[in-house]
């Protein structure tokens, strides 16, 4: 979208990559409304479930913390009806850099993981991918 909406240069073209790594040094966030009616909040359970959140992220529901999750690979399900209001609804997700939080996180360790490349994308060079629970192409 960024892309397409000329907010960046294409970064497959020439060196624009280079140019473009704070986008993944920034914490991003995502926003949207949707609708419950009284009758589905009438049920007994009504859950909240995430696929594939990209590591680190707080999830928010009528600007109520209802999750920090911290591995991508799973399904997480929260039990939202407590945090849900007949009508409209606001979801809100940030998503927090991997490259920033985790070298302190890493450092703070008692013990060293082993790692095959200590080249993370962190300026400090910190082997951070045994850490975390993100897919190791990113």
């Amino acid at each position: 979208m960024r892309v397409q909406n000329h907010l960046i240069e294409d970064p497959f073209y020439r060196d624009n990559e280079s140019h473009l790594q704070w986008i993944g040094a920034s914490d991003w966030e995502y926003q949207t409304t949707f609708q419950i009616e009284a009758g589905e909040l009438a049920r007994e359970h009504v859950d909240l479930i995430f696929e594939g959140l990209d590591t680190f992220a707080d999830v928010y529901v009528n600007d109520h913390a209802a999750l920090q999750a911290d591995n991508m690979f799973r399904r997480w399900r929260i039990a939202a009806k407590p945090l849900l209001q007949p009508g409209g609804n606001i979801l809100r997700v940030v998503f927090h850099s991997p490259i920033t939080k985790m070298p302190p996180y890493v450092k703070s360790q008692r013990y060293v993981l082993p790692a095959i490349s200590t080249q993370n994308g962190n300026e400090e060079n910190i082997a951070t991918a045994p850490y975390k629970r993100k897919a190791p192409y990113q």
